[in-house]
């Protein structure tokens, strides 16, 4: 049996955090593409939402057809993975994330995850209005530079989270109440049958 090739370093080092200074904006975007060029990184697409589009915006043209291609040598050779049952997929780290979201000691560039879930812009599909917002926000970081790093305070008021009764509520668009309520429906309409053992 071939012993299985080196660890890539990519997979022995975890992203270091970003450093808050004038070059902020440069470093964070060098960073991002270096990140979104790793085969482990097409797990930031299968992710959705804001950590998505982020992907899209700075990865390269290779990073869809990874994504659609499925695990790469990163889970399969290295065994660098997330488990699903019997299945297996890319893993990132939080750190990885983090520097995605351009997180630093002083805020981030784009909304933490959990902030990003709960806004009422996420209905569980990238929309026309997320998109516009995503388009104002690469404005405002090219022209602002670091005076665009937002705290999750600062994160938390510019977007306008949905209640928890909201949240709970299967009537509103895109959250999980909604997606179980929907499934409930579906199985009402295709009950399960039994299953019968030919003789």
């Amino acid at each position: 049996m071939a012993p299985l090739p080196p660890t890539p370093p990519h997979l022995v080092a975890s992203s270091e955090p970003l450093i808050f200074s004038p070059t902020l904006l440069e470093t964070y975007e060098s960073r991002v593409q270096t990140l979104l060029c790793y085969p482990y990184a097409r797990r930031f697409l299968t992710m959705g939402g804001i950590v998505w589009r982020i992907a899209l915006h700075y990865g390269p043209s290779s990073l869809l057809p990874a994504a659609l291609s499925g695990p790469s040598t990163n889970a399969y050779i290295h065994y660098h993975v997330d488990h699903a049952g019997p299945y297996i997929d890319d893993t990132v780290s939080q750190a990885d994330i983090n520097l995605l979201l351009g997180l630093t000691s002083k805020g981030s560039f784009w909304p933490n995850l959990n902030i990003w879930t709960k806004t009422q812009k996420w209905h569980g599909e990238w929309s026309s209005e997320n998109e516009v917002w995503f388009q104002d926000r690469l404005r405002d970081m090219h022209s602002q530079k670091e005076g665009a790093v937002l705290t999750y305070a600062q994160w938390v008021r510019k977007c306008r989270r949905h209640t928890g009764y909201m949240l709970c509520n299967p009537q509103t668009i895109g959250t999980e109440a909604q997606a179980a309520h929907l499934c409930r429906l579906v199985e009402g309409l295709y009950p399960t049958t039994n299953v019968y053992n030919a003789l």
